[in-house]
C-alpha cells in the first residue's frame, strides 16, 4: 500500500485525538495525509443553498485548524485537504477509494447504546463501507 492516509476530520474531540495518529502513520509509511471534511445540509426541505455555504465555511475553518495542527507536528508532511459535499461517511470512503488510501483514520467516542441506535456512528459506517484498514482512535474521556 502506497496511498495516502485519509483522516476524517470535523474538529470534534474525537477527530482532534485521531489527528496525531494519522500524522504518525503518514510519516511512518512515507506518504501524504489527506484530511477530509464531509458535509451535507439536513434534508428538512426549503432553501438549503445558504445553509450549504455556511457549512462549507465552517468546514474551511475546521480544516485550516487541522492543517495548522499538522504543521506543528510534522512541518514537512505533505497534506491535502478535501471538503466534500456529502455525508461524512460517504465523503471519507469515496476519498479513500479515489486516492487508493493505505489507511483510513477516524476518531471515536463511546456513546450509550441508545445514542448509537438513533445517531449512529461514522466509525461503524466507514467500517461497513470500506475494505481498507481503518485505524480507530478512542477520544479521551471528557
Amino acid at each position: 500500500m502506497s496511498g495516502p492516509v485519509v483522516l476524517g476530520y470535523d474538529g470534534s474531540p474525537e477527530s482532534v485525538a485521531a489527528l496525531p495518529v494519522a500524522v504518525d502513520l503518514a510519516r511512518l509509511h512515507g506518504t501524504t495525509l489527506a484530511v477530509v471534511f464531509g458535509y451535507e445540509p439536513p434534508r428538512a426541505g426549503g432553501e438549503v443553498g445558504a445553509l450549504r455555504g455556511e457549512i462549507a465555511k465552517v468546514g474551511e475553518e475546521v480544516v485550516a485548524e487541522a492543517t495548522s495542527r499538522i504543521s506543528e507536528l510534522a512541518p514537512d508532511l505533505p497534506v491535502e485537504v478535501e471538503l466534500v459535499q456529502d455525508r461524512p461517511i460517504a465523503a471519507v470512503v469515496r476519498l479513500a477509494d479515489a486516492l487508493d488510501a493505505a489507511f483510513v483514520v477516524v476518531g471515536h467516542r463511546q456513546r450509550s447504546l441508545l445514542a448509537e441506535m438513533f445517531v449512529g456512528s461514522v466509525l461503524e459506517g466507514v467500517m461497513a463501507a470500506t475494505t481498507r484498514p481503518v485505524v480507530v482512535v478512542q477520544a479521551p474521556e471528557g
